[in-house]
C-alpha cells in the first residue's frame, strides 16, 4: 500500500475543498435561479389571473368593451362600429337590442354572460385563476352583465 505525502495530502483536500465550494455556489445559483423563474411564474399567473378578473368584472375596461362588444354585435347581428356609434349617441344596449327586430334585452344578457363564462372557463383550464375565483367571478356574473346592458 502506498503511503501519501504530508504536502501531496495537503494539496488533494484543498483541491476537495475548492470544488466542494464551487459545487455548493453552483448548487447555490441553479436554486436560486430556479426559485426566481417559480417566483417569476407565480406572478405572471397573479397578473394574469388579475386580467381575468378585470376583464370578467370591470364593466368598463378596453378588454371587456372588445369581448362584451363582439358578443353584444353577434347576437344583435349588427356590425360592431355600428353597435359603438349607437352606445356613442346615448343608447344603452338594452334600448338597441329591442330596437333590434326579434332581440330582447334578455336574450343580450345571456349572450354576455356566455361571452364572460367562456373568458372564465378557458382561464380556468389554463391554470390561470383557481376555482375559487372562478366561483367568485360567475357568482356576479349575471348581475354584473345586466348592469353593462342598462347602462347608458
Amino acid at each position: 500500500m502506498r503511503v501519501i505525502g504530508r504536502g501531496l495530502k495537503r494539496k488533494l483536500m484543498i483541491g476537495v475543498a475548492i470544488v466542494a465550494v464551487l459545487a455548493g455556489g453552483t448548487a447555490a445559483v441553479v436554486m436560486a435561479s430556479q426559485s426566481s423563474a417559480h417566483h417569476h411564474r407565480a406572478g405572471t399567473l397573479a397578473t394574469a389571473s388579475k386580467r381575468v378578473e378585470a376583464e370578467v368584472d370591470r364593466a368598463g375596461g378596453a378588454s371587456t368593451r372588445s369581448v362584451s362588444v363582439r358578443a353584444a354585435s353577434s347576437y344583435l347581428g349588427i356590425a360592431a362600429a355600428q353597435l359603438r356609434a349607437e352606445q356613442r349617441s346615448g343608447r344603452s344596449l338594452a334600448q338597441i337590442a329591442e330596437a333590434t327586430s326579434g332581440k330582447s334585452t334578455a336574450g343580450l344578457v345571456d349572450a354576455l354572460v356566455a361571452a364572460k363564462r367562456h373568458t372564465i372557463d378557458a382561464a380556468l383550464k389554463a391554470g390561470v385563476i383557481k376555482q375559487a375565483q372562478a366561483d367568485k367571478l360567475l357568482s356576479r356574473l349575471v348581475a354584473r352583465m345586466t348592469a353593462r346592458v342598462h347602462r347608458g
